[in-house]
């Protein structure tokens, strides 16, 4: 639990807009990450597009990771889990950034494959130029560390994606909450969250003194909004000097007290 005072002066660091079918808000503080989830994934079929149930947090080690966009693709074999798992003893900085390396190569080729396969089917399913949010949280030395990559693609004249962009808030870095101001991060479909939010803030939202109800709330609206690319169930997980521990289960938990999801084969994620 927490104050309001507190969490009215919230700082909000966000994701580029539309990145459909996904929707993870967070709250950092200094000892403590709070993240929620919807369930709602779209996956591509040889017949089109289909819409699953999927837990969308990952662990490895003491690093919870979180992704919006495009994170596998089957025609390619990309599959950015898989890539954020690799060398299971590094720090989360290490990860991350291991993670920021690699995944540029895979994941522009899987966008060059798309549009190879239909330009106007990919301009249709991929508007704009986002490609992927990934989130690597946790604690070290019972402080928060968080890395947030916002992948976006850059495209010649006629919309063929030749390289990768990729912008970067972390902390360590620019990012870090304080004592009594958190951190906010939107990752993927976060428009109605980004009017909702600041609308509890002025009104003194009662529920704004205890993280997860706020952030299950969030995504609950964004559901209201959106819900044709973002579902329940909701997943709420707690991450501190403990470990990680599930608050709302969603399809994450599986019966278990702490928070151990695998990352599991899917096709490719509509972003």
């Amino acid at each position: 639990m927490y104050s309001r005072k507190s969490i009215a002066v919230l700082f909000a660091l966000m994701c580029l807009p539309r990145v459909t079918a996904t929707s993870i808000p967070v709250i950092v503080r200094t000892n403590r990450i709070v993240i929620a989830t919807d369930a709602m994934s779209m996956i591509t079929k040889s017949y089109g597009y289909k819409r699953i149930k999927i837990c969308k947090i990952y662990r490895t080690g003491n690093t919870f990771i979180a992704f919006a966009g495009m994170d596998q693709d089957d025609t390619t074999g990309y599959v950015a889990s898989r890539i954020a798992k690799e060398n299971s003893t590094l720090s989360i900085r290490a990860r991350a950034e291991q993670f920021r390396d690699r995944v540029q190569k895979p994941l522009l080729e899987s966008f060059q494959s798309a549009y190879k396969g239909s330009p106007v089917k990919f301009r249709a399913y991929f508007p704009g130029n986002f490609a992927l949010a990934a989130l690597f949280a946790g604690i070290e030395n019972d402080r928060a560390v968080f890395y947030v990559f916002n992948i976006t693609r850059i495209e010649d004249a006629n919309g063929y994606p030749v390289a990768i962009n990729v912008e970067e808030h972390s902390c360590p870095g620019d990012s870090c909450p304080q004592p009594d101001i958190a951190k906010t991060i939107w990752l993927g479909e976060s428009e109605a969250i980004r009017a909702e939010y600041p609308r509890m803030a002025r009104s003194k939202d009662a529920r704004l003194s205890d993280d997860v109800v706020t952030l299950k709330h969030l995504v609950e609206v964004e559901i209201a909004v959106h819900p044709d690319v973002v579902g329940p169930p909701i997943a709420v997980l707690t991450i501190d000097r403990n470990g990680g521990h599930w608050n709302v289960d969603g399809c994450c938990n599986q019966g278990k007290k702490k928070a151990e999801p695998e990352s599991r084969a899917k096709p490719a994620a509509k972003p």
